[in-house]
């Protein structure tokens, strides 16, 4: 898990990027791949049917997910990584 916090961006969901939630990864992170660190981050389970146009969601900076992706051990949802290690 990733805690809240003051460097948090504050985003507000736009029609462009409604059912292509990939591309928030691309726009935050520079990885479609990392979608789901926003989902998680939002406590969105479907992100076709929740990430709608005017939906407010907290964006952690890439600087804090990337040093939680890369330290071994530590788990972003239920899969411990070991990158980095």
């Amino acid at each position: 898990d990733i805690p809240l916090d003051s460097s948090d961006l504050v985003y507000t969901m736009e029609e462009k990027y409604v059912g292509k939630p990939y591309l928030l990864g691309r726009l935050f992170y520079g990885d479609e791949g990392l979608w789901w660190v926003i989902c998680q981050y939002n406590a969105i389970i479907d992100p076709l049917g929740e990430l709608v146009v005017g939906r407010v969601l907290r964006i952690p900076s890439p600087s804090r997910v990337n040093d939680r992706l890369r330290k071994p051990g530590s788990t972003i949802g239920p899969v411990a990584t070991t990158r980095g290690a």
